[in-house]
C-alpha cells in the first residue's frame, strides 16, 4: 500500500515489486508512507516537488507552512486552508 499525504502535490503508483514511479502534481511538501503486507510502514519520507534548479520560499502562517517555487515569480499549485481563508478576509474587506 502507497500512501501520499496530500495528492495535489505527488501521486505514486506501483511498477513492479521494487519500483515506485513519483509523479509531481503541484509544488509543495508532502509526505510518502509505504506500508507492507501486514501494514507495517515500511518506508515513511517528506516528498517536496520544485521546479529544476527553483528558488523556494517558505511562508509561516502560525502553525501552517506553505511552500512556494520562485523561479522567475513565486508560485504554488496548492493552497492551504490558511491561504484560502485568508484571501477570503482579504477580498472582503475591500
Amino acid at each position: 500500500t502507497i500512501v501520499v499525504g496530500n495528492p495535489a502535490i505527488a501521486d505514486a503508483s506501483v511498477q513492479d515489486a521494487s519500483t515506485i514511479v513519483l509523479t509531481g502534481k503541484g509544488f509543495g511538501v508532502t509526505n510518502l508512507v509505504v506500508l507492507d503486507q501486514e501494514g507495517r510502514p515500511i518506508v515513511d519520507e517528506q516528498i517536496t516537488v520544485v521546479r529544476q534548479d527553483a528558488s523556494s520560499v517558505r511562508i509561516y502562517r502560525r502553525a501552517e507552512i506553505q511552500t512556494m517555487s520562485c523561479t522567475p515569480y513565486c508560485e504554488s499549485s496548492y493552497k492551504s486552508e490558511a491561504e484560502k481563508t485568508s484571501e477570503a478576509e482579504m477580498s472582503a474587506g475591500q
